[in-house]
């Protein structure tokens, strides 16, 4: 049994919760991540590849919906996977950048650079991190996190090497963190 003082404490605890049900008294912060696969293959040294982003893949972002109070794309993680010899691939080095829009709407503007890089290795399993700037992850955030519902998102990549061909994959981890309410 409670002591006098703890019961007091959860019946005012259950009364809040009861008299407010549309705020939530505690939060709980969950992570998870999405990742997107595109192929990169030019016969030049350029490259543009689309892949879809559907947050609702993510098991805790689909179960927890209707309670999520903020979240955000915290970072991107890419791999180089199947880099192709000479002379399919001569790229020894890439920059670029992540554009992304509503799916389904060609005729919707990108959204561009959401993160960019430089300078990185075309190095089989070779892995980097992308900052995602803060006002392009409101840009994000408003697009999956604020939206009545959450809708796919088409995530390009493009920009070039430093000589061509280009052949190969980038792997690209989405990592998601986001508050839901506990009522």
């Amino acid at each position: 049994m409670l002591p006098a003082m703890d019961r007091r404490l959860l019946t005012l605890f259950v009364a809040l919760g009861a008299a407010q049900p549309a705020c939530s008294l505690l939060e709980s912060d969950f992570e998870g991540s999405v990742t997107l696969n595109f192929v990169v293959d030019d016969p030049d040294n350029i490259y543009q590849s689309i892949d879809m982003f559907d947050p609702n893949d993510n098991d805790d972002f689909r179960e927890n919906r209707d309670r999520i109070e903020t979240g955000t794309i915290e970072s991107m993680e890419l791999t180089f996977r199947n880099v192709r010899f000479s002379p399919e691939n001569e790229a020894t080095y890439v920059f670029g950048q992540a554009d992304i829009r509503p799916a389904g709407d060609e005729s919707a503007p990108w959204t561009e650079g959401v993160s960019a890089w430089e300078t990185i290795a075309v190095v089989e399993n070779n892995t980097f991190f992308v900052d995602v700037p803060a006002d392009r992850q409101e840009v994000i955030t408003d697009l999956v996190f604020e939206a009545d519902e959450s809708q796919p998102l088409e995530v390009r990549i493009d920009g070039a090497a430093d000589q061509g061909p280009v052949l190969f994959d980038i792997e690209v981890r989405l990592n998601l963190v986001f508050t839901a309410g506990v009522l």
